[in-house]
């Protein structure tokens, strides 16, 4: 046994927030129209010089972007189909709904624990109050 699969799961959530960040700044909707430097790509999107290169490399890491020997970004095959926000196969928008959550992680350790609200929890979305059961989060993950 090696520790790798608890790690993946315990620390995926930094890969999860890196790809929601890159979704939430239309990142890959602006590499759809073409490969951009490092530096083209930080003025398109308004980030700044100190984190954006660590950014774009952590992407290209998690196989979401490309980088050319020249130092030019572009999508990879899937971030192109799937997470161009201007192509009709575009999905980031269910992904959206993680970033607009305000997700309290210790209720879902709260709600195992005491069965509270027949396992719901109420989440904030897009400014509105949203019951969501648990069950229902743990039967996605289920079939991942």
């Amino acid at each position: 046994p090696t520790p790798e699969t608890v790690m993946k799961l315990g620390m995926g959530f930094m890969a999860s927030k890196t790809l929601l960040t890159g979704i939430e700044l239309r990142l890959f909707t602006e590499l759809a129209k073409g490969p951009l430097t490092e530096e083209m790509l930080r003025e398109r999107l308004g980030l700044h010089a100190r984190a954006s290169r660590d950014f774009f490399d952590a992407l290209v890491s998690l196989q979401m972007l490309e980088r050319s020997d020249e130092g030019h970004y572009s999508n990879t095959a899937e971030s192109e189909i799937f997470l161009d926000k201007e192509k009709p196969s575009y999905i980031g928008g269910i992904l959206e709904m993680a970033i607009g959550c305000e997700w309290q992680c210790h209720c879902v350790r709260d709600k195992i624990i005491s069965a509270e609200s027949y396992f719901r929890n109420v989440f904030v979305f897009f400014g509105q109050n949203i019951e969501c059961p648990i069950v229902l989060l743990f039967g996605i993950l289920a079939r991942f």
